[in-house]
């Protein structure tokens, strides 16, 4: 059973709305005219996307109203806690199988976060937010492997997932991974990442650092220097730790 301790809550600085323009706007991405809180995303064509393993039943007929509802959010959580990392192959965004168990080994600083390609909500945000973090923090955080896992792998094939990269202009040290179903669901299980199905999935970052116990888990908006400013506190008090030994 995993031991979860809540730390405290951190307000961001910015509200959501500022956050998801200023974010995009240092990606080059021309969303300026468009009002996410008011799309209706109902006439979406998703007749060519294989999804029969997950359950739609209970999607209304504005399937990311369940997103857009959580956009209002000002604040994220802070918890620390171990995951039991699974020893299976997932692809990443050039075709290549990638060991989950050697990313997540322990002898490299990770961020890892969760979203699928045709997510029009929560998605572009934490992306946009990692964009940020190498772009703007790079220097920061050198070393740090950046990973996103598509929670909708039948869609998310690596050519998508390649595309996707390119659209938030992802460098080196950022890998996204896909692969089948099951394998896929067995990843965000060990890291408590699956809610049901994709239209229920919340924003969520994990940060882990080497010789750390336990992933700090932030659930919410945390930007682009929250992660930094969180990564850095994790070393800073592993360093503290191991003088204290």
């Amino acid at each position: 059973m995993q031991k979860i301790k809540v730390i405290k809550m951190a307000g961001l600085s910015m509200c959501m709305a500022c956050l998801v323009t200023n974010v995009t706007a240092m990606e080059n991405m021309d969303h300026s005219k468009m009002d996410h809180s008011k799309m209706d995303h109902s006439k979406m064509d998703h007749s060519k996307m294989d999804h029969s393993k997950m359950d739609h039943s209970q999607h209304s007929s504005d399937e990311h109203a369940h997103h857009r509802a959580m956009m209002n959010q000002t604040g994220y959580t802070r918890k620390e806690a171990g995951y039991q990392v699974p020893d299976v192959m997932l692809t990443n965004q050039h075709g290549e199988k990638v060991s989950i168990a050697k990313v997540f080994d322990g002898k490299e600083p990770v961020m890892l976060n969760f979203i699928f390609t045709s997510c029009t909500t929560i998605c572009p945000v934490l992306s946009a937010t990692f964009a940020q973090v190498q772009k703007k923090y790079g220097d920061q955080i050198d070393g740090v492997q950046m990973v996103s896992i598509s929670i909708d792998p039948e869609y998310d094939t690596p050519v998508r997932l390649n595309q996707y990269a390119q659209r938030f202009h992802a460098q080196e040290g950022w890998t996204f991974l896909t692969g089948d179903f099951d394998t896929v669901m067995n990843v965000l299980n060990a890291f408590d990442a699956y809610r049901g199905d994709k239209m229920n999935h919340i924003p969520l970052a994990l940060i882990s650092t080497p010789g750390a116990s336990n992933w700090v888990r932030l659930e919410g908006f945390a930007n682009a220097s929250d992660l930094v400013n969180e990564y850095q506190a994790m070393r800073i008090e592993q360093s503290v730790e191991i003088s204290q030994r």
